[in-house]
């Protein structure tokens, strides 16, 4: 039996002012538009010590809504972050390609990505230095391993945001509105890009919103509650799903984000599974209910049109927070 909490709050998000001849193309809540793919796009290069010394190409694939910017209008933009315990996975994952494929029907333009993982033994650039201290703090061997690659994850995900605005006006994107998804390390990478780097003096821009699967915040390693409390009054709204017998990223971590959410007045929802595990094989997002009739597949895809929605209001209101 699925046991629903949700909180949803005021939402407060920092205007970002979008160009003069550039307008939002708004997503919407059901599938419209046909969808293209471009597959294995190099998005750029990461550091490595393995299996020799060099630079991995990074690869994405990219989710286009066909028909979404006419006169000019931009999208809004999705990046989409594997799991896989930060040894493996990969940006064609199934269930991955179907959320892709769907938000991009909505409007979006979807990018899926890879990362370097543990066996890639990554180096981590200078940009993300501040990281490596605290989220290796008290690790060793292969844990200390797997929290280098945490660190590498959040580098090649800002490298991800970098090639977007690199390339936005051959996407028709509009890079001041880029919402976060992610499963497991994927779920955890979102959740440093979006509420850890200002902490740790690295530079990124706001993300639109968040959308946790199962994931938390590790950094510091040592300190599970500060790792939380890096949420902050008008940063990314949270959408969180995750099992209460999770044996992998522990449930108490998910809980922990959301209280901090709550004190600090951040827009989230919250979907506690009662009695599941980890990953899409114990929590079928797209079976299980929201609420009756509305599976967690749909309302989590609705809630990021949503939070898209009211950020344009906002900014078309005039209002700053």
């Amino acid at each position: 039996m699925l046991s629903i909490r949700c909180a949803l709050v005021g939402l407060c998000l920092a205007a970002v002012g979008l160009g003069a001849t550039a307008q939002p193309a708004l997503p919407v809540f059901d599938a419209t538009f046909a969808v293209v793919v471009d597959n294995a796009v190099v998005y750029g290069q990461g550091a490595v010590n393995s299996p020799a010394p060099g630079q991995k190409n990074l690869l994405l694939d990219v989710y286009r809504p066909v028909g979404a910017n006419g006169s000019g209008a931009l999208s809004p933009v999705i990046i989409i972050i594997h799991g896989g315990g930060f040894t493996g996975g990969t940006r064609t994952q199934s269930q991955l390609v179907t959320i892709a494929r769907a938000m991009a029907a909505r409007g979006f333009v979807a990018v899926s990505i890879d990362y370097r993982l543990a066996p890639d033994q990554p180096v981590p650039s200078a940009r993300v230095s501040n990281l490596l201290a605290p989220a290796t703090v008290g690790t060793s061997g292969s844990t200390f391993q797997q929290r280098v690659a945490a660190v590498a994850a959040v580098d090649d995900g800002l490298t991800s945001v970098d090639w977007l605005r690199s390339n936005a006006s051959q996407l028709n994107i509009d890079t001041s509105r880029i919402g976060l998804l992610g499963g497991s390390a994927g779920a955890i990478t979102a959740v440093h890009l979006a509420y850890l780097l200002d902490n740790y003096g690295v530079t990124a821009s706001r993300f639109n919103f968040v959308v946790d699967l199962w994931g938390a915040s590790l950094i510091p390693a040592d300190d599970p509650v500060a790792a939380a409390n890096h949420l902050a009054t008008g940063e990314s709204p949270l959408f969180v799903i995750h099992g209460t017998n999770d044996p992998t990223v522990p449930f108490s971590a998910s809980e922990l984000l959301v209280a901090r959410a709550v004190n600090q007045q951040l827009p989230h929802e919250f979907y506690p599974v009662v009695g599941a595990g980890h990953g899409f094989g114990a929590i079928n997002i797209f079976v299980l209910e929201a609420s009756p009739g509305v599976t967690l597949f749909d309302r989590m895809l609705q809630w990021t049109v949503q939070t898209v929605r009211e950020h344009e209001n906002l900014l078309r209101d005039g209002f700053e927070g």
